[in-house]
């Protein structure tokens, strides 16, 4: 077992993390700059559920994500063999004509690992408000001809949470991201950093913490909103008495006059 699976599977068993996968497919750079990217900015999210994008290991499932196993996350290809198209430009002299090409993209797996304690629709699972993005290629022609790959929304799952990314399922290509929090700070870029398990159990102890004061304060608002409630009720139910004493005495009184 290489050091890379040791680390995967260290995580996996680990009570204090959970850990999932995000397949997409990319257009083939030998620098894998935009793989990088998306580790140091954040995998952009277009949904306010992670669930819907990252298969993790006990989340449940939603569509074919979720419940997956340690093997299937250490060789994951979700979108390989994909397909994507862009518009090749082609001038002549002054003459700009935008053609149609179809690429093979690379596929890439990035390996996701969020605190056990953690919702997967916590404000603190992303960066930064929503924002419009654009997709580098269209999924059909049909989607490229009408721009439907641009001016997309979502926000970025943070970096913090993301362990690194594969290419092709094959995990020996495993490059780590040094923004994970379970990964303790190297000398050398080049070298796999040790896991830092006191600080992602410590991290999950405090996201477990939040949720129970969360819990409380609601607990407690509710309660006030309860009391605010019965008082209301017990005002109003002495207006409606006074009101109907009042009627009363107006039927008395009209009762004795015409006796008189």
């Amino acid at each position: 077992m290489s050091k890379i699976e040791e680390i995967i599977f260290e995580l996996y068993h680990n009570e204090n993390i959970s850990i999932g996968v995000h397949g997409t497919g990319m257009i083939p750079d030998n620098e894998q700059k935009q793989a990088k990217a998306m580790c140091n900015e954040g995998i952009m999210c277009r949904y306010g559920d992670i669930r819907r994008t990252v298969a993790l290991q006990d989340r449940g499932k939603i569509h074919a994500h979720g419940n997956i196993s340690l093997e299937s996350l250490m060789n994951y290809t979700y979108k390989k063999h994909q397909k994507g198209y862009v518009n090749e430009i082609i001038q002549e002299d002054k003459l700009v004509e935008y053609t149609p090409k179809e690429i093979d993209l690379e596929q890439c797996s990035f390996v996701i690992g969020i605190p056990k304690e953690m919702q997967t629709i916590d404000e603190e699972i992303f960066l930064g408000q929503r924002a419009k993005f654009n997709m580098e290629y269209a999924r059909d022609q049909e989607d490229l001809r009408i721009g439907r790959y641009k001016g997309l929304e979502g926000r970025r799952i943070n970096p913090q949470y993301v362990i690194g990314y594969y290419m092709n399922g094959d995990i020996s290509t495993f490059q780590y991201s040094n923004q994970f929090y379970g990964f303790k700070k190297v000398d050398k870029e080049s070298e796999l950093p040790e896991l830092d398990l006191e600080k992602i159990q410590r991290v999950n102890e405090e996201i477990k913490q939040k949720n129970e004061e969360k819990i409380k304060k609601s607990t407690q608002e509710l309660g006030k909103e309860t009391i605010e409630e019965q008082k209301n009720t017990k005002e109003k139910r002495k207006i409606f008495h006074l009101f109907d004493l009042m009627k009363r005495n107006v039927r008395t009184n009209q009762s004795q006059i015409k006796e008189v």
